[in-house]
C-alpha cells in the first residue's frame, strides 16, 4: 500500500515536470495587462494659444521604453470644443493589453498681444496695444525702471476695445520697460496670454524755466529716443503666401494611396499619400486642406521610418513635411474627424499662389467602421434563435476560418509595418495579435449582449509564466454559473514574410488613386 502511494507521488511529480517543461517553451507574443495608470503619457503641448481653429494636442503613451499604438493599445478622447479660451479633458482609455483610464489637461490661452507704440511724456506714458476682437476680456500691462522687470507694476484694463493704456506718476527722465498682455475670463476664471516682447521708453526731463527771471531759460531738448519705425521686408522678394496670384501652374499632381487593398481612408489612422509630381522643389507647392483644416495633422518620419517599404530619397531638408521619394513625395496625414476634404495643390510665386490642382479625399470614421463590420459578421454567422454562447460560437468559427485572418506582419521575428500591406484597420487587412484579437471578441460578446461577465485573461498570470502562456490571448463570456474561453488568435507563423519587397513608384497598378 505504501510502495503504491509511493509510486503514485512520484508520476504526479513526473507530470507536473513534464506540463512545466512543455509550457516554458510556448511562444509569447503579447504583454500582460497593464493599467494606462501606470504608463506615462505625455501631451504635445499642455498650453496653446487661440487661433480660432479646433486644438487637440497630439498624445504619446510609453510603458517601459516602448511607444504604444493609438487604437491598438489605446483610444485618446478629448472634451467637447477644444477652440476657445478654456481647460479641456484628454482621456486616455486602455484597450486589448492596457486597462482602466487616465486624464491629462490642456489649456487654450487668449491671443497673444503686442505693443504697437509708446508716447513718453514728462511724468506720464501712452501705450498703445494691438487690438484683439476674438477670446479677449481685456489687457494688462506691467512695467518698471529695469529690464527684467523685477518688482513692476501691473495694470488691468477691461473691454478688448480698450487697447490704449495711460500710465500717470513716472518719473521724469527715466527709462521704463513694459511687457502687456491679454486675459480672457471664463466663468469666473482669468486665462491669460503669454507677454508680449519687451518695450521701452524714457520719459521727458523736466524743465527749468523761472518766471522771475529777465531772461527764460531755454527748454532743454527731451532725450527721449523715439521708437523707431520698423522697416516693413519687401514681400516681393519672397513668394507669396497668403494671396491668389496671377502665374500659371507649372507642374501636375495627383494623390495615390499605397495599400494594395486600394482602401478607404479613416479617422485616426495615419495614412501614406504619394503625391506624384514633377515639381523638383518640395518648398515651392503645398497641400491645403479645406482652407488649413486643423482637424488633420501631417506628421514627418524623420530617422524613424513609418513603414518599412518605402524608398525614400535624400530627405534631409526639415522645411516641409513632404518625403521625396521617386516621381514625387510622401505625405503622411491623420484626420482627426470624418467628412469630406477638398485639397488644394498650391504653387507659390512672387505675385501669390495658383491652385494647380484640386483633390477630394472622403475620410471615414473608424469606430462606425468597425462597428458596422461586427454587426454585418453577426448578422450573417447568427440567427435570433441562438443562445449568446452559440452566437459567439458561431462568430468565433468564422474568424478562425482558415486564410481568413493573418497574425501581423512579421520579418526576422520583428513586426513591421509595410505601406502596401499594412496591419491596420484591422477589419480591413484582416492582420491581429493575440492583443487585438480577445479585445475584438469582447466588443462582438458586447453587442451580442446577455453575459453576466466579459474577463480578458490579460494580467490573470505573470508574463511569461505557463499559465500566462496559455490563456493571455483568451476571453472568458459567463452567463450565470456557466463560463467558457473564447480564441481567435492565429498563429504567429501566418504573419511571416521572407523579404520587404520596396514599393515601385514607377508602377501605379496596385495603387488608388483619389480624386
Amino acid at each position: 500500500m505504501k510502495k503504491n502511494h509511493h509510486l503514485h507521488r512520484q508520476i504526479h511529480l513526473c507530470l507536473i515536470i513534464l506540463l512545466l517543461l512543455f509550457c516554458s517553451s510556448s511562444q509569447v507574443f503579447a504583454a500582460a495587462r497593464v493599467n494606462v495608470k501606470n504608463t506615462r503619457i505625455k501631451l504635445s503641448a499642455t498650453k496653446l494659444t487661440y487661433n480660432k481653429k479646433v486644438q487637440r494636442p497630439k498624445v504619446r503613451v510609453t510603458y517601459k521604453g516602448k511607444v504604444l499604438k493609438e487604437k491598438k493599445n489605446y483610444i485618446v478622447k478629448y472634451s467637447k470644443g477644444c477652440k476657445k479660451v478654456g481647460t479641456y479633458t484628454v482621456q486616455i482609455i486602455g484597450k486589448g493589453t492596457y486597462t482602466g483610464t487616465a486624464k491629462k489637461q490642456f489649456v487654450i490661452l487668449p491671443p497673444k498681444a503686442q505693443i504697437m507704440n509708446i508716447y513718453a511724456k514728462t511724468a506720464a506714458a501712452t501705450v498703445v496695444v494691438k487690438r484683439q476682437t476674438s477670446q479677449t476680456s481685456g489687457y494688462q500691462l506691467r512695467y518698471a525702471t529695469n529690464s527684467k522687470l523685477k518688482n513692476a507694476k501691473t495694470i488691468t484694463v477691461k473691454g478688448n476695445k480698450n487697447n490704449t493704456i495711460f500710465l500717470n506718476g513716472l518719473r521724469a527722465g527715466t527709462t521704463y520697460y513694459m511687457q502687456t498682455r491679454t486675459y480672457m475670463t471664463v466663468k469666473g476664471k482669468k486665462y491669460y496670454s503669454k507677454w508680449s516682447s519687451t518695450g521701452h521708453c524714457t520719459t521727458n526731463r523736466e524743465t527749468n524755466s523761472t518766471h522771475q527771471s529777465a531772461t527764460p531759460t531755454p527748454t532743454p531738448t527731451p532725450t527721449s529716443t523715439p521708437v523707431p519705425t520698423p522697416t516693413p521686408i519687401p514681400k516681393a522678394d519672397l513668394p507669396a503666401h497668403d494671396k491668389e496670384g496671377t502665374a500659371p501652374a507649372k507642374y501636375t499632381y495627383e494623390i495615390y494611396g499605397l495599400d494594395k487593398q486600394k482602401a478607404d481612408i479613416y479617422t485616426d489612422c495615419l495614412k501614406p499619400l504619394f503625391i506624384k509630381t514633377d515639381n523638383p522643389d518640395p518648398n515651392s507647392f503645398s497641400l491645403i486642406f479645406n482652407g488649413n483644416d486643423s482637424r488633420t495633422s501631417a506628421y514627418r518620419s524623420g530617422s524613424s521610418r513609418f513603414f518599412d517599404d518605402i524608398p525614400l530619397e535624400n530627405n534631409d531638408s526639415e522645411t516641409t513635411s513632404l518625403e521625396k521619394v521617386k516621381g514625387g513625395y510622401i505625405k503622411y496625414v491623420k484626420f482627426f474627424e470624418a467628412g469630406t476634404y477638398t485639397v488644394e495643390f498650391r504653387e507659390y510665386s512672387l505675385s501669390g499662389y495658383t491652385v494647380a490642382n484640386t483633390v477630394t479625399l472622403n475620410v471615414l470614421d473608424y469606430d462606425q467602421a468597425e462597428n458596422a463590420w461586427l454587426i454585418d459578421i453577426i448578422n450573417k454567422t447568427t440567427t435570433a434563435d441562438m443562445t449568446p454562447f452559440e452566437k459567439m460560437d458561431a462568430i468565433s468559427a468564422y474568424l478562425r476560418e482558415p486564410g481568413r485572418f493573418k497574425y501581423l506582419t512579421r520579418y526576422n521575428d520583428h513586426t513591421v509595418d509595410l505601406a502596401a500591406d499594412p496591419n491596420e484597420p484591422f477589419f480591413v487587412t484582416y492582420r491581429w495579435n493575440s492583443s487585438t484579437s480577445p479585445s475584438v471578441l469582447g466588443e462582438f460578446a458586447e453587442l451580442v449582449g446577455g453575459f453576466d461577465d466579459i474577463h480578458y485573461c490579460f494580467g490573470d498570470y505573470p508574463v511569461g509564466s505557463p499559465s500566462w502562456s496559455i490563456w493571455h490571448y483568451v476571453v472568458k463570456l459567463t452567463i450565470g454559473n456557466e463560463t467558457r474561453n473564447y480564441a481567435v488568435c492565429p498563429m504567429g507563423s501566418t504573419g511571416n514574410i521572407e523579404e520587404i519587397k520596396m514599393i515601385d513608384f514607377s508602377d501605379l497598378s496596385n495603387m488608388r488613386k483619389f480624386g
